[in-house]
């Protein structure tokens, strides 16, 4: 849910800010792209909320196996898989959610790997989002870390503030908000 990541997003940017840690700055920044590629509708505004299921299946938009990792990531694919803790039985009805186990230090090259399997899952039927005219009550939602003016957004009122626009263009922007 949009809600839940625009927060997830301020602690892990706060946390990046304080500590100086670099893996929570990779985290900010992997939830701001989650936020603008899967949840941003073309005409500028956010989504709230996302559909589970695919095809019929709980997850399968999410979820890799052994194979589809070795597949796309070829030689890449042991130490990436380790760092996810991915297996053979995997963590969710016999496929495997993409969970970091690894080190903090170890996170930006797994990271760039991973970011090689949206192509692959960009192939798979996306889930649903609710735009307006899909369902019932759809409202755009401001911009996450950022409080957002009333907008001209079709079924609410709350709209994307100029900053949220930026932010969709280079997530880095955020960073260096106080």
């Amino acid at each position: 849910m949009l809600y839940d990541n625009s927060q997830l997003a301020r602690v892990y940017l706060h946390a990046w800010q304080v500590t100086g840690n670099g893996f929570f700055r990779i985290i900010t920044e992997e939830i701001l792209d989650y936020v603008v590629r899967e949840m941003t509708d073309p005409a500028g505004g956010f989504c709230s909320t996302q559909d589970a299921d695919s095809e019929g299946k709980e997850g399968k938009f999410f979820v890799w196996t052994l194979d589809e990792i070795r597949q796309v990531l070829g030689d890449d694919a042991d130490e990436f898989m380790a760092a996810y803790g991915v297996t053979r039985h995997g963590n969710f009805e016999g496929k495997n959610i993409l969970e970091f186990v690894g080190e903090a230090d170890q996170c930006p090259a797994p990271a760039e790997r991973r970011r090689k399997l949206f192509p692959a899952r960009e192939k798979r039927i996306h889930l649903a989002t609710d735009l307006p005219g899909r369902s019932p009550g759809c409202a755009y939602h401001p911009a996450p870390c950022s409080p957002a003016p009333a907008g001209p957004w079709p079924g609410g009122s709350a709209g994307c503030s100029l900053s949220a626009l930026l932010l969709g263009k280079r997530v880095k922007l955020l960073l260096a908000l106080p």
